[in-house]
């Protein structure tokens, strides 16, 4: 039995470009990008800032990571937790700075195919540009402040 074709516009790589695209503009790159048992991810770097997209299979959605980066490396051992943290979840930061960003979230479909992930990457952009902008255009301060406040610790409540 041959392998199934993934039309082209329903193919990861296809699908992040026309969602994420606007990242390049911004001095972003694909710093990363694979595949694993039943997903996908991809980093989109500049240096010090990272995007992290995987489209995981098990959840049947897709999450998108804050990360910082060394030189556009991920630091060591990155999935651990770790003070200061050096991955924050864009649900978690756009539930702070602006909860009206999720409006819509629990309208996406769950990911059966290759084709329902095209919603949740438009969407998790929208979110992107809604609380990152200025991390986005290159204000190194904004993932360290955004950090601290969901610790709790710059006096201001998480």
């Amino acid at each position: 039995m041959g392998q199934r074709r993934v039309p082209r516009a329903d193919r990861w790589s296809t699908q992040v470009q026309e969602a994420f695209g606007f990242l390049e503009e911004l001095g972003f790159r694909v710093v990363d990008s694979g595949t694993y048992r039943l997903g996908d991810w991809t980093l989109f770097g500049n240096g010090y800032a990272g995007i992290h997209l995987d489209s995981d299979g098990d959840t049947r959605s897709v999450a998108v990571k804050l990360m910082r980066l060394d030189d556009n490396e991920l630091p060591a051992r990155w999935w651990d937790r770790q003070i200061p943290r050096v991955r924050l979840r864009l649900s978690e930061v756009a539930e702070m700075l602006a909860p009206q960003s999720l409006i819509g979230e629990s309208g996406l479909p769950p990911i059966e195919r290759e084709a329902d992930r095209a919603p949740h990457l438009q969407f998790w952009a929208f979110v992107l540009q809604a609380v990152a902008a200025d991390w986005l255009h290159g204000d190194r301060t904004w993932f360290d402040n955004v950090e601290a406040r969901l610790r709790g610790e710059d006096g201001q409540p998480a």
